[in-house]
């Protein structure tokens, strides 16, 4: 091949992942690309139909003066990345911070090891190659299948290693009034801390806690069924596909979450001088992100965790009471094993 065929050929190829990750698609995240209009070769990919849920009555029940259906929390795990004890204390952690009715799904290729109280969906084989299993956390958008959870029945997403501290009816308060597709604002580096959060960039998602109506999102698992190549290509990860493509977006307010990574952590060498892990009481959740994990600052001793610029030694006392207290199961002889 010549190398103006080539060239040509190269050009075309990123004229249409550039085509596909802004084509109009419902809106895309607050501060990310608007609605763009732009041809796919000679149809848009993602001209689907658009699929809705029935319509949800989001009044407010008198008698209680808040909304006090039956709701769903719903977490995932595939492969090998979580064990079973992921599950549990995440479940006991929602039951202790949420009052009104709910299910705890979780939707695996794995039920091994998942306790009483776990409702295990099995994971729909999106046909996602083990190398995208592994990046990312793509498996994930298996919750937006048709039919796996109720359409109109308000819906919260959580990883599994997310800390529950308290108040999780307030999430589905806010969904409820709204509809859309609620996420985290992805954070700052840490010196954007110094500028108003109206200052800072706008990332995009964050997607360890996602709130929505399964019905009204649907489009979402066809848009990626139907388009995986495409998507791999346009997108480095899985929130990356969620920021441009949800329907109706809007962040979590910000001071609900904090991130263990950022928000508690100093960076070397001032972590050598202030050594106390801070915790942040007033975070209704707590995000672990990256490394590390909620089980690697659990066990007794001295040992090191974390990254090269970001880390500390030996348990965190309020992260150890947390997990101690959801996982009865737990001895620190022997950790938490994949099931």
């Amino acid at each position: 091949m010549l190398f103006g065929d080539r060239l040509a050929r190269g050009i075309v190829d990123i004229g249409q992942r550039l085509a596909f990750r802004t084509a109009a698609i419902g809106g895309g995240w607050p501060g990310k690309k608007g609605e763009i209009a732009m041809a796919f070769g000679n149809r848009n990919p993602l001209s689907l139909p658009v699929l809705k849920g029935p319509a949800v009555d989001r009044s407010v029940t008198a008698s209680h003066g808040r909304f006090d259906s039956m709701v769903t929390v719903v977490c995932t795990r595939w492969l090998d990345a979580f064990p079973a004890s992921y599950v549990t204390v995440l479940r006991n952690a929602v039951a202790a911070s949420l009052k009104r009715p709910h299910r705890f799904v979780c939707v695996t290729d794995n039920p091994g090891g998942l306790e009483n109280g776990v409702e295990g969906v099995a994971m729909p084989d999106l046909g996602i190659p083990l190398q995208y299993q592994r990046r990312g956390c793509w498996p994930k958008l298996s919750i937006f299948t048709p039919g796996l959870l109720p359409a109109d029945q308000p819906t919260l997403y959580l990883d599994l290693d997310v800390m529950v501290r308290q108040d999780l009816d307030a999430f589905f308060e806010r969904i409820e009034s709204t509809g859309g597709f609620h996420a985290l604002r992805e954070w700052n580096p840490t010196i954007w801390s110094m500028v108003p959060l109206a200052m800072r960039p706008h990332r995009g998602v964050q997607g360890s806690i996602l709130g929505f109506y399964p019905g009204e999102q649907a489009k979402l698992f066809h848009r990626f069924y139907d388009q995986k190549e495409l998507c791999f290509d346009a997108f480095p990860l899985d929130q990356d596909f969620l920021s441009e493509n949800a329907q109706s977006p809007q962040d979590w307010p910000f001071a609900w979450t904090s991130s263990f990574k950022w928000h508690c952590l100093h960076y070397y060498p001032i972590n050598q001088v202030l050594t106390k892990i801070h915790e942040p009481k007033n975070a209704k959740v707590v995000v672990f992100h990256g490394n590390p994990r909620p089980i690697d600052v659990v066990p007794l001793g001295d040992y090191r965790w974390g990254t090269k610029r970001k880390f500390g030694h030996g348990p965190v006392d309020w992260v150890r009471d947390y997990w101690l207290r959801h996982d009865p199961t737990w001895t620190d002889a022997a950790p938490a094993k994949a099931a």
